[in-house]
């Protein structure tokens, strides 16, 4: 579900991944409400899959490991604060309200989905803004988006699960496992503790009858 590049350094490990700075993958810091996940993964597009990178050299020299394995073209987001979301209040709704965010990410966040508004339609935004550059990204519910410079992306998409839905399914497959797991561990403790009575009970009446 991923790309090459992707792929390749999920393939090297943690271990050479850290020594450029990568962390974890964009989409795995975002929690977002069901409904609202083909949004923000049409915003992400390909950077739903890009690794947060802690500074430009290690970007940069990641890049050249690209080059020279021939692993394909990769996507790395810096872990920088800066930036002023747009002006653009009465228009819709921040898309971060819809989003939580896993801690100490709060800046990739921001620089990714600070200027989303999440909107009904983009035919009342051109509405508004008929010339020039716009104000932030406008996106709708189904994925549809209109960027800055005008550009509109959409449509219907494949009916496999997102990015953003994989991991969620994830988590939550990972939170039913360990659920079971504990339930399992309970009903074996249950188990020796009623084998330990019944071996007690039949002590005890071995014990009558040789009275």
């Amino acid at each position: 579900d991923v790309g090459s590049a992707t792929r390749y350094w999920i393939e090297q490990g943690e271990a050479v991944r850290a020594a450029h700075g990568m962390r974890v993958m964009v989409r795995e810091v975002f929690k977002v409400e069901r409904a609202l996940e083909p949004a923000v993964e049409a915003v992400l597009a390909d950077r739903a899959e890009a690794f947060i990178i802690d500074h430009p050299e290690g970007a940069l020299s990641a890049l050249e490991t690209l080059h020279r394995a021939k692993a394909g073209r990769g996507v790395f987001v810096l872990d920088r604060c800066g930036g002023a979301g747009m002006q653009t209040d009465g228009i819709g709704k921040p898309l971060m309200q819809f989003v939580r965010v896993t801690p100490g990410y709060e800046c990739v966040a921001e620089a990714l989905l600070g200027d989303v508004r999440l909107v009904d339609d983009l035919p009342s935004v051109l509405a508004m803004f008929p010339h020039g550059a716009l104000p932030g990204v406008f996106v709708t519910q189904s994925g549809d988006v209109l960027t800055e410079d005008r550009v509109v992306r959409g449509g219907a998409g494949s009916s496999d699960a997102g990015l953003l839905a994989r991991t969620r399914e994830v988590r939550e497959l990972t939170v039913e496992v360990e659920t079971l797991d504990q339930t399992l561990r309970a009903q074996l403790v249950a188990a020796h503790d009623a084998e330990s009575q019944l071996s007690a009970l039949a002590d005890e009446v071995e014990r009558l009858r040789d009275r």
